[in-house]
């Protein structure tokens, strides 16, 4: 889908797509980021998006991770279903990382 090819873009252009796939398959993966990480100039760049009842990646993994990162919330955005695909939630989803884009480009 045009989402994904957007989300796997923007992975490859900030460099977290290269560290996942040096790191291997572990789907906590966004691991890329060591605990305590200061690297404030990365994390801005990030935004994530996650379905609560996605079976793939876990949801408190996900929680754990904005906690440990500090992301605000408008670098994240949180869909009650819709699975690992977000099936239903397109719009949401491309409406709020245009909204988190538009002030950084």
């Amino acid at each position: 889908t045009a989402l994904g090819r957007l989300g796997r873009w923007l992975l490859r252009v900030t460099g977290i797509l290269r560290r996942l796939e040096e790191r291997g398959p572990d789907p906590p993966a966004i691991q890329a980021f060591p605990a305590g990480t200061d690297d404030v100039t990365l994390v801005r760049r990030l935004f994530l998006v996650h379905a609560k009842d996605d079976k793939f990646a876990n949801f408190a993994k996900f929680t754990r991770l904005c906690e440990r990162l500090h992301l605000p919330s408008e670098q994240y955005l949180v869909i009650d279903q819709g699975g690992h695909e977000l099936r239903g939630h397109e719009q949401a989803v491309a409406d709020a990382v245009i909204a988190f884009l538009k002030p950084r480009l």
